[in-house]
């Protein structure tokens, strides 16, 4: 039997935030970046559990989604 345990990094938007205008390296385009919460959780059978460490805010493309 195999157990299935490990961790993801989950990100809720920042209502309210200010949206930037910036060049993603991820996907090489100009593309407006907003603010979002991120914050790593503890997952089991790829379900989340529950939180590990401190929330850090973060910007995130809305091309492609990668946070900077």
């Amino acid at each position: 039997m195999s157990i299935v345990a490990g961790f993801i990094q989950k990100s809720s938007p920042i209502l309210g935030g200010v949206q930037e205008t910036s060049y993603c390296p991820s996907c090489g385009m100009v593309s407006y970046f907003n603010p979002v919460n991120s914050r790593k959780w503890f997952t089991l059978l790829f379900i989340p559990l529950f939180p590990i460490g401190k929330f850090h805010i973060s910007q995130q493309c809305q091309r492609c989604g990668n946070e900077k």
